[in-house]
């Protein structure tokens, strides 16, 4: 059961190292936490909900798809809400449905999976965004690997 859990962790990995070039550091570990906690949750909840939201399951990678083209967007109207903090809060519980759709016998295991996941992904990106090359793109292309990664996610 540990790779369903690693299988189910791979959004917040994806997410959290495109989040580490877009958010403070200072948001890492509450996101990390957060990452770790909505997944937790979700399978807990798993078994009571059962298949009664099967068609929910799009709803992460459609986020991370809408996140990633509002950040590649960079327009005057909406630079202030895609690159702001509050995408980045929302994330964790918008890919915690696949947890949802999945029952996972340990959701103790789970959260804390998903939560180190999203900690080597944070780790990934504040490394990656050191490289010179990468530290002089433009911010806003992360986008377009959270676009991808979504769509990737979506054809799950």
């Amino acid at each position: 059961m540990r790779v369903l859990s690693l299988a189910l962790s791979i959004d917040s990995l994806i997410a959290s190292i495109a989040l580490a070039g877009v958010t403070q550091k200072r948001h890492f570990v509450p996101l990390v936490i957060l990452f770790g906690v909505c997944d937790g949750l979700a399978s807990f909840a798993a078994p009571s909900i059962g298949g009664a939201i099967v068609t929910s399951g799009i709803g992460g990678p459609v986020f991370l798809i809408v996140w990633g083209v509002l950040v590649m967007l960079n327009a005057p109207a909406i630079r202030g809400l895609s690159g702001s903090a509050f995408w980045a809060y929302l994330l964790p519980a918008a890919l915690a449905i696949d947890n949802l759709l999945v029952p996972q016998p340990n959701w103790v295991s789970a959260g804390v999976t998903s939560g180190a996941m999203a900690a080597a992904g944070f780790a990934i990106g504040a490394l990656a965004w050191r490289i010179p090359i990468l530290a002089r793109l433009p911010r806003r292309w992360i986008g377009a690997p959270l676009a991808i990664a979504g769509s990737l996610l979506l054809s799950f």
